[in-house]
Parts: structure tokens; C-alpha cells; sequence
């Protein structure tokens, strides 16, 4: 019997490989691209006395090759930026084709140290230790993530090099090249210091000129590009992160694959306490003024100076759908759009710029000392899982929220009211341990599931019990939560707040702390000497040993907390290295803050150079 030639055309289509005899190949469930990076990581050695630097090298070239592997982790992160944003790094025409193009999560980072070690060498004629590293990770996206995020990833054997160059040495980025290689573009002011200077890094900084570049607000302006600084202070490495899309493995897929995955269909947050989460915390001093957002918001205890516990509060959506929040006019310029109509997000006439009050609480003792945390720009800010479901690419920034699957959203321990108020907590019997906890979305304004449409396919919205300034009330959007998304919402942690001082004052965090720019492992001397306001002081220090050399910090004080502030090395008033029998440490007497902190007073830190050495019990007089 002759076959009819449309059924037989029919099934050769059906049998996937037309009529060839061969069976078209089924689509691969997901893609692989290999990263890999070639660097050189390092210590500066000339923040170190001259007549210490030898025997401090070789203290330094006798470290394991895995700390050399934790400090070329450091410089690895300094990438963050850069490629998380990565779009707003070409011009705006290609913004539809370039995209986020991250590393991979950490736990998926491979390092290789030199095999012949570290090696004391010269960078840009720096002074430094240093070792040539190999970094290599996979990532695991859907078939069509690298194609949206870098289009010469589209298909198997594409490649893509993304050109960085990094200080050799990875720390201190702040107190040795102030604002330079930190970007505070699309960040509100007070966002960074220099713990977590590390985030902003942005090698790509020049000087600033209105209209074309816009790296820095904070004045006074940087005077050098990024680069330039890091020829001159430190020393560069310039590098490529190489991307290859590789054909589909599923082995490989298998021992790459990570990230929780809870709800296949539907967003789900989740608090996080280890990393960059609630772990990363610390205390500080901070001087605040009556006219502060902080007071205006509510988030201190009053003015003035006050005693702060800091940290990182981190979102990680651990489901396989976007949790979608939409268009926000963050920029003040044309006001509307849903969620301001709906009153979710108010304009802060302090920041200038829309806040979504419903984020999260922070709260230090069970509950007690809770402060509203206010949300400004929920985006997807790091990827942290690495599987099928978390893209390569972000769909959400500051103009329109959310956070993709698989992403984190960092507010970082800088930022303001990232903290607790503990000023008032009775630390005098001694250091004070109690619980940290960070509650969020506590109200529901965030659709853990699924929002609900109405029959024209726009989003419902519901009222609330809240009401804005004005009376008016908050709508929150409808949605059907997903059974049990609210377990992950609250993290907990155990936090210590010492009985004086803050991190400063206390020992240092790891090993990498290094030199008399650090802001760890300090001792303040219990006399705050007086001084008269403005007036220049000269102290000399005495005491001190060649072999065990110390570093001299001054600070302001509180003439109502009755103690030194526990300054860091950028706002120290003076911060000198004592190497010999005698130094001499010349500053300007603090003037008044306010009426209860009328200035002349300071206070004395020091600790060791080379922390190892120890202290050395100095005499520092006018």
C-alpha cells in the first residue's frame, strides 16, 4: 500500500529528526560556563617599619598556602560590583544585551596557590609578598541565562573576558586609597566604610566630571582615578574573568549544583545568619545629629553619640519564582505607580527618595530595643544559589523590585539603621551576650506565593490595618501565600556586646587583619587627657622597642558616655607608628559637638604593628 506523502512527512517531523534517519538531539536542561581567573594576590609590606620589614616577610612567606588561598578569596570578592551591575558598564544602547555575569556562589570556588609558594618580589615598585593563583568554578543556569547576560555565551564554545584590575594586595582598600576605587553610584550617603569597603570596589572609577562620570558624592572628591591610586599606594594586577559556555555534562551539573530549593513554583525568603548575614556583625560608635535620618526615622535612641551594633541583613529566595514587588519611581521624578499609589512605598522627605516601611524588624534581647527597619531598594544584589531555576542575569533593580531565584538581597551592616541602638544596655557588670534577631517582611507586604489578578490581569490589593502620616490607608497586594514560607522569615543569632569599646578594641576577626592601618586588636589607655578645643596638640610617646613596634591611635571621646569613641583609621585623629625609644603624634584637639560634647578631650589607642609581636606598654604625654 502506497503511503500518502503528507503522512509520511508528518512522521518524519514526529520522529525529531526529520526524515535523515537520525533523531534531532533534545534540548539540554540547563548550561554550564567555566570561570576561570589567573591573579596574583599579596602583603604590602611598606606599611611595616623599615627595620621590621625583613623579619615580618618572612614571618608572611612561612603562612600555608591556604591563607594565601583565604587572601586570594579577598581579592576575588572585590568583583561584586562590577559584575552583579554589570550592564551599567557599556553604553546604554547594549543594556538589552549585557546583563549580571557573576562568579559562582563561594562555596563552588576552586584556588590554586603557585606551587613554588609566595615569593617577596616588587608590584609597580611596591614592596610586597606575593603568589600567582589559578581560579576556576562553574556555573549552572536554564539553556537560555548566559545568552541573555553576555550574547557570545549563547551557544557551547562561546567565550567572554571581563577585564578587571585589582590591588595586589586586597585590604585596607579605604585607608590607603580613601575613596578612589569605591563606587557610591545609585548607593544613598553613609552606605560604606571601610570593613565592607570591599562591595563598592569599583576599579573602573575616575575623576569625577559632572555630566560623565558618577562614582563618588562624598566630599571632599577624589583627586586620581582608581588606578592611578593603586599604582601609587599599592600596586596593581591587571586580570580577565574568562567565561566559556561548555557543552552540557550532567555529572558536572551534578557536582556544581547547589542552593536550596523550596517552593519549585513560588518565591520564598529566607533569612541568613552565617556569611554575609547576621554573623557579620560588630560594634561601633557613631556620632549622631539631632537632624540625623537615624533620629527623624527613629532607628537611635537620641543624638549625639551613641553605641551601635551593626550588621548585614541578607534575603536569600531559596524558591523557584521571582518574588516580584514592581515599579518604584525611586528617583523622585515622576511621582505614581502602584505601590505609591497604594501608600507601600512613601516618599522620605529626609532621604529624598521612596521607602518601603514594611522590610523588616531588629531586634537585641528577646524581643526588646525593636527597631522598623525601612526598606529603600529590594533587588537582586548577589547569587547565591547555583542550579536550573536561579538565572545568570537580574530582572530587578532600584526602579523595578524584587529578587530573582536563587538571589540574595544585602543590606549591608554600613548602611544606616542597619543596627541596633544598644547605647542604653548596662554593660558595666561586664560584656552582655543576648539573642540578634532579624525578622523579615513581618507584615506580609512581600507575596511569598502567589499574587493574586483579578479577571483583567491586573494585581489586587487589599487594606491593612496601617495608615500613612496623613491618615491614608495602606493597601498591602493580595496574594496566596504559600503554606510555611513564613517559617524561614526570622533569623537568630547570638551577639556579644563588650563591656567597653567596640570592634576596634577588640582582637581581631582573622589573621588578615595586618599593619597599623587595621581597625582591630587596639587598647585604650584609661586617662582621657584634656586639651583646649581646636588647638594643636603634640604628644611624645615613649617606651617604645625596634624589635616590637606599636601603633598610636587618638580619638574623640563622650563626655556623656565617658569613654573613647573606638575610632577607625579613617576618622582617627592622628594614627603613627612608635618604632624606636620615642615618636612624636601631632593632632588637633576636638572641637564641640553639641552642648552636652563640648570637645577638648581625647583619648589614646595602641596596639602592635605586627600583631604577632604584641603589646609594648607605652607613656605618650604633651
Amino acid at each position: 500500500m502506497r503511503v500518502p506523502f503528507l503522512v509520511l512527512l508528518a512522521a518524519c517531523v514526529l520522529s525529531f529528526g526529520g526524515c535523515s534517519g537520525k533523531k534531532k538531539k533534545r534540548p539540554d536542561p540547563g548550561a554550564l560556563v567555566r570561570v576561570t581567573i589567573s591573579s596574583q594576590v599579596g602583603v604590602l609590606l611598606e606599611d611595616f617599619p623599615e627595620a621590621s620589614r625583613d623579619r615580618i616577610a618572612e614571618e608572611i612567606l612561612a603562612r600555608p598556602a591556604a591563607w594565601w588561598t583565604e587572601r586570594a578569596q579577598q581579592q576575588l570578592r572585590l568583583t561584586s560590583i562590577r559584575l552583579v551591575y554589570r550592564k551599567y558598564y557599556f553604553d546604554e544602547s547594549e543594556w538589552d544585551s549585557k546583563n549580571a555575569l557573576t562568579l559562582p556562589p563561594e562555596g563552588g570556588w576552586n584556588v590554586t596557590v603557585d606551587a613554588g609558594g609566595a615569593a617577596r618580589t616588587t608590584v609597580d615598585g611596591h614592596d610586597v609578598v606575593a603568589v600567582g593563583f589559578e581560579f576556576e568554578g562553574t556555573l549552572l543556569t536554564d539553556a537560555a541565562s548566559p545568552g541573555v547576560s553576555e550574547p557570545q555565551l549563547r551557544r557551547v564554545g562561546g567565550t567572554w573576558d571581563e577585564e578587571f584590575v585589582f590591588p595586589v594586595d586586597p585590604t585596607l582598600i579605604m585607608q590607603r586609597t580613601g575613596m578612589a576605587c569605591l563606587s557610591e553610584d545609585q548607593f544613598p550617603p553613609e552606605s560604606l566604610d571601610a570593613e565592607d569597603a570591599f562591595r563598592f570596589y569599583d576599579d573602573t572609577c575616575e575623576v569625577e566630571v559632572p555630566g560623565e562620570q558618577y562614582c563618588h558624592h562624598t566630599e571632599p572628591l577624589p583627586t586620581e582615578s582608581c588606578v592611578e591610586a593603586l599604582e601609587r599606594v599599592v600596586g596593581r594586577v591587571e586580570t580577565a574573568v574568562h567565561y566559556e559556555r561548555i557543552a552540557w555534562d550532567a555529572a558536572l551539573a551534578d557536582s556544581v549544583r547547589s542552593g536550596e530549593l523550596t517552593t519549585p513554583d513560588a518565591p520564598d525568603l529566607k533569612v541568613l545568619t552565617e556569611g554575609e548575614g547576621l554573623n557579620d556583625h560588630r560594634v561601633i560608635y557613631k556620632y549622631v545629629p539631632s537632624d540625623h535620618c537615624a533620629v527623624v526615622e527613629e532607628c537611635v535612641g537620641g543624638s549625639g553619640w551613641r553605641r551601635l551594633l551593626i550588621f548585614d541583613s541578607h534575603d536569600h529566595n531559596v524558591g523557584g519564582a521571582p518574588l516580584h514587588i514592581g515599579p518604584v519611581d525611586y528617583y523622585v521624578e515622576g511621582l505614581g505607580g502602584e505601590l505609591v499609589d497604594h501608600h507601600v512605598y512613601e516618599l522620605s522627605d529626609c532621604h529624598g527618595h521612596f521607602h518601603f516601611e514594611f522590610y523588616g524588624d531588629f531586634s537585641f534581647g528577646g524581643g526588646g530595643g525593636v527597631v522598623q527597619k525601612n526598606g529603600f531598594c529590594i533587588e537582586s544584589t548577589d547569587r547565591l544559589s547555583n542550579n536550573e531555576t536561579s538565572p545568570l542575569h537580574t530582572s530587578y533593580d532600584c526602579e523595578n523590585q524584587g529578587a530573582d531565584p536563587g538571589w540574595g538581597d544585602l543590606y549591608g551592616s554600613s548602611l544606616t539603621c542597619n543596627w541596633i541602638d544598644v547605647t542604653d544596655v548596662d554593660t558595666s557588670a561586664g560584656p552582655v551576650t543576648d539573642t540578634l534577631e532579624f525578622r523579615s517582611n513581618p507584615d506580609g507586604f512581600l507575596c511569598e506565593g502567589t499574587l493574586v489578578l483579578d479577571a483583567s490581569g491586573a494585581q489586587v490589593w487589599e487594606p491593612t490595618e496601617f495608615t500613612t502620616d496623613a491618615g491614608d490607608v495602606i493597601d498591602r497586594p493580595a496574594c496566596d501565600e504559600t503554606p510555611g514560607a513564613e517559617k524561614n522569615d526570622v533569623g537568630q543569632v547570638d551577639a556579644t556586646i563588650p563591656g567597653r569599646g567596640g570592634f576596634v578594641s577588640s582582637p581581631c576577626r582573622d589573621d588578615h587583619d595586618l599593619g597599623p592601618l587595621r581597625n582591630c586588636g587596639f587598647e585604650m589607655q584609661t586617662d582621657l587627657p584634656a586639651c583646649t578645643p581646636g588647638e594643636a596638640v603634640t604628644l611624645s610617646c615613649t617606651g617604645g622597642d625596634d624589635a616590637r613596634p606599636q601603633v598610636v591611635r587618638i580619638c574623640e571621646t563622650s563626655r556623656v558616655l565617658g569613654t573613647g569613641v573606638d575610632c577607625t583609621h579613617v576618622d582617627a585623629l592622628a594614627n603613627v607608628v612608635v618604632a624606636g625609644d620615642a615618636a612624636e603624634v601631632t593632632f588637633d584637639c576636638p572641637d564641640p559637638r553639641d552642648a552636652d560634647e563640648p570637645g577638648g578631650q581625647y583619648a589614646i589607642y595602641v596596639a602592635p604593628v605586627w600583631e604577632p609581636d604584641g603589646a609594648v606598654a607605652l607613656t605618650c604625654a604633651p
